[in-house]
């Protein structure tokens, strides 16, 4: 029997030190009047938490685009990539992937017109004899390029994974799901938003039984690429 406890999804799109309130979905400064294109990734990982609980090590978002990693005094075992302390989101994450702490990893990319709306989506149907399943990223935004030379991003990014039974009953399990707005420099990194859970298996058979817990960790990462003309 599987018992989840979702912990819950933080926004962690902290404002840089640049950004001002705004309205209407627009940012206070005035954006610019161009053709300037706008290249959106973002990326959705999903990362063994009990992979840096072995190697002795914890790590926290300390902000949008900066991650600190901690030591827990337990000594690391080998081809560990991650470094202890402060550092940014990109090298955070190049150095999980190097230590093969990713389950997961889903990207997504659209080009836009500055100021104007793009979407793009790829799901795979699977249909079988009871159900029928739909998984894939997706990826709406609304990419404005300011004066300050800062991007301004309006996001929906997820990834569905969903089956529907043939008497009509649906399940969602999909991993992530963000919906925000924020600031960010050209070319930077930040993360969106992440979420933490845990599941706790329990099993019994004849020779008596058991319990395990598993953990990871779901992280939403973007960046914005101005291309100029």
């Amino acid at each position: 029997m599987r018992l989840p406890a979702l912990l819950g999804l933080l926004a962690l799109a902290a404002p840089v030190a640049a950004q001002q309130p705004y309205a209407s979905g627009r940012s206070s400064a005035a954006s610019v009047a161009s053709t300037n294109q706008v290249r959106v990734t973002t990326r959705i990982i999903i990362v063994d938490r009990d992979a840096f609980t072995r190697a002795g090590l914890t790590y926290a978002v300390i902000g949008h685009d900066r991650v600190r990693v901690s030591s827990t005094g337990r000594r690391a075992s080998g081809g560990v990539r991650v470094r202890v302390g402060t550092q940014s989101v990109g090298a955070f994450l190049e150095a999980v992937r190097e230590s093969r702490w990713i389950r997961s990893e889903s990207t997504q990319q659209v080009l836009a017109t500055s100021g104007r709306p793009a979407m793009v989506s790829s799901q795979d149907l699977s249909v079988g004899r009871r159900a029928a399943r739909t998984r894939g990223p997706s990826l709406a935004v609304i990419p404005t390029v300011m004066e300050d030379g800062l991007v301004h991003l309006a996001v929906s990014t997820g990834v569905e994974d969903r089956v529907t039974y043939a008497w009509g009953y649906g399940v969602d399990g999909s991993p992530a799901a963000v919906d925000t707005e924020l600031m960010a420099r050209d070319g930077e990194e930040v993360i969106l938003a992440s979420s933490t859970s845990s599941t706790t298996t329990r099993e019994s058979g004849l020779l008596g039984w058991g319990s395990g817990e598993e953990g990871r960790d779901v992280l939403v990462a973007v960046s914005a690429t101005v291309i100029r003309r």
